[in-house]
């Protein structure tokens, strides 16, 4: 009796472990009532989506299931859409043809197990399942607007000299929103006998761009950033890090040339010091200037509603 005893319990504690835990009889379902693929390719797909399953260490039966992926597929124009779900949740995907079916199973299936968000920042990714789309990614295109710009300006010091405001850069516009690169943005101050008596500005300048109305040819346009200058007037001189700000209006968006009327401030997050002495100024910029830009525009469809 002692013996049935012991045996009993062994097969017990071996029924209880993990080692002897029963898995989960999995089963690839196609939902015909949604499916849109060709009859002809519908096998072939649910044995890849069974075989993409088995691959990743997931046992796929045909009779007898505990639980089930269940997969549809949508074709629009040339690509496929995938709906894939499973009692891990719901993934979609899409293959730009037929072929890629494969490799988009392969990340919906290891986004599923593994419980992580489909992406390339992640192990659902690999080598062997990067799809087209994701090798040659859709990007916006941007305006691409290199300018030149000419004005006033004006150094606010002791005696506040005024003269000619300059700079170039770049633009990279999209409707909304653009980035504007500049180089050698100066204002050279000259004093009651026409000499120059200031020199301020950045050597480079880094700034962001927010257009009031998007999608007009003309519109007004704010922005902000910083820049690295100089400045240097009379007995004075500093540099350092510059604030930025700029108000505008923009013509012509809709062409590959731009206009634009623009009024900046330069604030500096530095002081001027003395050269032979203690004093100390703080020198900010201020200016109005006539941009003209050339460059390549973006290629706009017009949709009719």
């Amino acid at each position: 009796m002692k013996k049935f005893a012991y045996t009993g319990i062994l097969a017990a504690a071996l029924l209880s472990s993990p080692a002897g835990a029963v898995q989960a009889a999995t089963c690839v379902e196609l939902d015909l009532s949604q499916d849109r693929l060709m009859p002809s390719d519908q096998p072939a797909a649910k044995a890849m989506l069974e075989q993409t399953i088995s691959n990743v260490g997931v046992p796929v039966v045909r009779e007898g299931c505990t639980e089930y992926y269940r997969v549809y597929h949508i074709p629009l124009g040339m690509a496929i859409n995938v709906f894939l779900s499973a009692p891990q949740g719901n993934r979609q995907g899409q293959a730009n043809r037929i072929e890629e079916l494969p490799a988009v199973y392969d990340q919906l299936v290891r986004s599923l197990v593994s419980g992580q968000p489909q992406g390339t920042y992640n192990q659902t990714v690999t080598r062997q399942n990067v799809t087209q789309q994701q090798a040659a990614p859709m990007r916006v295109n941007a305006d691409s607007v290199k300018y030149l710009r000419l004005g006033y300006g004006g150094i606010l010091g002791q005696e506040t000299p005024t003269g000619v405001a300059i700079g170039f850069g770049y633009r990279y516009e999209l409707d909304a929103i653009g980035i504007d690169v500049s180089f050698f943005n100066f204002v050279f101050g000259t004093d009651d006998n026409d000499e120059i008596s200031g020199a301020t500005g950045s050597w480079v300048k880094l700034m962001g761009l927010w257009y009031a109305d998007p999608y007009a040819n003309t519109t007004w346009y704010t922005g902000g950033g910083i820049s690295w200058g100089v400045t240097g007037l009379r007995d004075y001189a500093g540099s350092g890090l510059q604030a930025e700000g700029a108000v505008g209006v923009e013509f012509l968006r809709a062409s590959s040339i731009r206009l634009f009327t623009q009024f900046d401030a330069t604030l500096p997050l530095y002081t001027i010091k003395e050269n032979l002495g203690s004093g100390e100024r703080w020198a900010p910029i201020f200016s109005f200037s006539l941009g003209l830009g050339w460059g390549q525009g973006i290629n706009r469809v017009a949709i009719i509603q």
